[in-house]
């Protein structure tokens, strides 16, 4: 995926974790109980570096869950 289309796909998951509950360290969880406008601003700040460490994170998150069923 491009910048772009990450960043889109990061801001969904600053609202949920796909897999329902996020892992204890999920590095997101302390921005979901942000109120919405502050999470968006934040994500539209982020640099490409930033959107990219999260969404490997999430790859290696859904991998691990993926391993464990």
């Amino acid at each position: 995926m491009d910048f772009y289309n990450n960043k889109i796909f990061v801001r969904g998951l600053f609202f949920k974790c796909p897999m329902e509950l996020p892992l204890e360290d999920c590095p997101l969880s302390k921005y979901r109980i942000l109120p919405i406008k502050i999470r968006m601003e934040l994500v539209n700040k982020m640099s490409e570096e930033e959107i990219t460490e999260i969404t490997n994170y999430h790859r290696q998150c859904l991998a691990k869950r993926q391993q464990k069923a």
